[in-house]
């Protein structure tokens, strides 16, 4: 079985923002990645790189940005 939920780091445990149906003692394998709000400076950053002043972006597809065929085998 496999499901995501958030968690908040207490200082010591990581604990479930949601009821977790597990049994006592069980053993789960707990991945970490920290969701933070980005900065000011790196949303301005996000901003120019995805072009979000209005201006379209140079490439028509993502294959064509990446620099390769859209169907490779």
């Amino acid at each position: 079985m496999e499901k995501r939920i958030v968690a908040v780091f207490d200082g010591k445990v990581f604990v479930p923002a949601e009821p977790v149906d597990l049994p006592i003692g069980e053993r789960v394998l707990v991945s970490v990645c920290v969701a933070s709000m980005p900065s000011a400076q790196e949303k301005s950053e996000a901003e120019v790189i995805l072009r979000g002043d209005g201006t379209p972006l140079p490439w028509k597809t993502a294959e064509e940005a990446l620099g390769r065929p859209r169907y490779q085998s």
